[in-house]
């Protein structure tokens, strides 16, 4: 094969594998043209899994049964409320996990194949462990990318859960009654928790349901316990007549503090993890400045010697 030949072939495989790294890296809810497509088409609809090419029908099934497992409902069952805040499902995730391993197989063997095309001998035991090593770990890395992404958007939208209920007890000090600081409360703020609590509280009484009712449900779908206490608040001012305002200033006082111990460990374990690299980076210094210290003692006991 000559070099001109080569160089094709080494292209044209960087750019399927750019190409499937692309496809199998995107993640998240549709948007809002494809969602509009699939409401008001005048085709029938049709599952996920039986639309685009026969590639991604195929990836979607294995992704489906990988989630059906006993892995998958594993889990599913530790990062749910992550998974639901981040837009993100189990057969989705797998999915993408399938295709991460494909690419990373496709692109192990032509980094194995291309040196033995040229002529340069690679061992057999490369040969056999390099796609399957590097599909582990492009799925694996498919994985914890998405995970992280997930507890991130959770940690936030806890976060806007715990400014919500500060701003409702902000709003009960303005002489507004319990409701009408509930709904303004959600219309001011911005961000995926408000925006969640804003369309619960609208949709209420079209679903002929009371407000505290569908804050208690936002607060049961997101595992937030906050949101269900001050739903429980509200609950009982409507049914008994109690007072709720010292109740709610409780309940934003406990998450402001549970939000600032939260950031406490994490910038403890910030500092945690520097504590290696500080260390390399210390005795690379001392190895720097000190090494022409000890050529020139070494020098003066040879020379004496």
């Amino acid at each position: 094969m000559t070099l001109t030949q080569l160089a094709l072939v080494a292209g044209a495989a960087t750019v399927m594998a750019g190409w499937c790294l692309r496809r199998a890296m995107q993640f998240g809810p549709a948007t809002v043209a494809t969602t509009y497509r699939r409401l008001y088409s005048t085709r029938s609809p049709v599952p996920d899994s039986a639309t685009g090419s026969r590639w991604d029908r195929s990836f979607a099934r294995l992704g489906t049964r990988l989630a059906a497992s006993d892995v998958g409902q594993r889990i599913e069952a530790r990062r749910r409320y992550a998974f639901r805040a981040g837009g993100v499902s189990v057969p989705l995730l797998a999915t993408r996990i399938v295709s991460a391993a494909v690419v990373g197989f496709v692109a192990g063997l032509v980094l194995v194949l291309v040196p033995t095309m040229t002529g340069v001998a690679v061992p057999w035991p490369i040969v056999a462990i390099a796609p399957f090593g590097v599909a582990v770990l492009m799925g694996w890395y498919q994985l914890s990318s998405v995970v992280a992404v997930a507890d991130r958007r959770y940690r936030s939208f806890r976060a806007g859960v715990a400014a919500y209920v500060q701003l409702v007890a902000v709003c009960m000090t303005t002489r507004r009654s319990m409701t009408e600081a509930i709904s303004y409360a959600a219309e001011v703020g911005t961000g995926p928790a408000f925006e969640t609590i804003a369309a619960a509280v609208h949709a209420a009484p079209q679903m002929g349901i009371r407000v505290w009712e569908a804050l208690d449900s936002v607060g049961v779908e997101y595992d937030c316990r906050e949101l269900q206490d001050l739903a429980s608040s509200v609950g009982h001012v409507a049914r008994i007549g109690v007072g709720v305002e010292t109740t709610v200033i409780a309940v934003a006082t406990r998450m402001r503090q549970v939000a600032l111990d939260d950031m406490q460990r994490s910038a403890d374990r910030q500092t945690s993890t520097m504590f290696g690299p500080t260390l390399l980076f210390v005795a690379g210094v001392v190895a720097f400045l000190g090494y022409p210290l000890i050529v020139r003692v070494f020098d003066a006991f040879s020379t004496t010697s």
